[in-house]
């Protein structure tokens, strides 16, 4: 068979046609597998970008919670100084106050025993004025009924009068029931203001005994706040010696939380220098994956173009195949 054989053209062609579909298909699975690791690359230096961060932002906030520390404890030393100052001062303070509060208990309860002495007063005024009162409103209740029994006897005695045989109208003598009428009424309004008053003067003794009783309580709160002041002011007393002992120890405590946050404030630098270098490392790594990836982009646009140039070749050897393959078919015999 002859090198220019149709035949042999298109066995040549059909194979450099299928090598090209699998260099397409080997192609395809390259780039794939390429942008899957590039995807993990640039993930995990996402993470460690992520995580860097997170470290740097511990060691920072560590940082100065250090310095806030040393800062509280400098304060802490101060305060345990002036503490000590203000314990001798409160033990003072509070022998005073003790002194006072006995003197103030002991005037409270003679101001309780004048206020006792008042509500017996007020309450026996209010006892003679119930008493006057209801005497009251019995002479009222005694000149109303006879004011009553006067009217009637005088309404009787005006409607007795007669006619003579003449026609001539005889009117009786009442001029003693009138006066009756006006003795009664005079009673009656004696009786009323004697009720006016017993009543006033009722409300004036329940005035003065809520006072009274008033002012007893008051006397009883200030007696009972006044011995709890000479309670808590012995207590004070003693809480001082316990203040001033307590500020001692707590001045040899806080130099000994000097001394430890003196030694974190080390720990805490060399945690910053160990998370800034681990930031340097990881944005190296973002610098080499960013480099990759846009090597991986021209290798893909490469690919793409290689790809759309062995398809655009496959479809012209198919059509030179299809060519061969007519030329080589026998020509009719007639």
């Amino acid at each position: 068979m002859s090198a220019q054989d149709p035949r042999i053209l298109i066995l040549i062609l059909d194979n450099l046609i299928d090598e090209l579909r699998r260099w397409n298909i080997t192609t395809s699975d390259t780039l794939r597998e390429m942008s899957w690791h590039q995807r993990q690359a640039q993930e995990k230096v996402d993470q460690a970008l992520h995580h860097a961060g997170i470290v740097v932002n511990r060691a920072t906030q560590d940082r100065q919670e250090v310095n806030n520390a040393i800062q509280e404890v400098a304060q802490l030393l101060s305060n345990c100084q002036a503490a000590i100052n203000n314990a001798l001062h409160n033990l003072n303070q509070a022998q005073q106050q003790q002194r006072i509060a006995e003197s103030t208990f002991v005037h409270w309860q003679r101001e309780l025993t004048a206020a006792l002495a008042w509500l017996e007063r007020a309450k026996a005024r209010l006892a003679r004025a119930i008493q006057e009162r209801q005497a009251a409103e019995t002479a009222l209740s005694s000149a109303q009924f006879a004011l009553s029994s006067a009217q009637s006897a005088l309404s009787s005695c005006e409607s007795s009068g007669y006619r003579d045989k003449e026609g001539r109208y005889h009117q009786p003598d009442c001029s003693g029931y009138r006066a009756s009428v006006s003795s009664a009424q005079a009673e009656v309004f004696r009786a009323q203001q004697r009720l006016n008053t017993a009543i006033v003067e009722e409300q004036a003794a329940k005035v003065e005994v809520a006072q009274a009783q008033a002012r007893v309580n008051c006397c009883q709160n200030a007696v009972g706040y006044s011995h709890q002041a000479v309670s808590h002011a012995s207590v004070a007393v003693e809480q001082a010696h316990q203040a001033l002992n307590a500020a001692e120890r707590s001045l040899e405590n806080a130099k000994a939380a000097q001394r430890a946050v003196n030694g974190a404030q080390e720990e805490a630098i060399a945690e910053q220098e160990a998370a800034d270098l681990m930031v340097m490392a990881v944005r190296a790594s973002q610098d080499l994956t960013g480099e990759a990836n846009d090597n991986f982009q021209n290798a893909q646009k490469m690919g793409d173009s290689a790809q759309r140039l062995a398809t655009i070749v496959s479809q012209e050897l198919e059509d030179r195949v299809e060519h061969l393959i007519e030329l080589n078919r026998p020509l009719p015999l007639f």
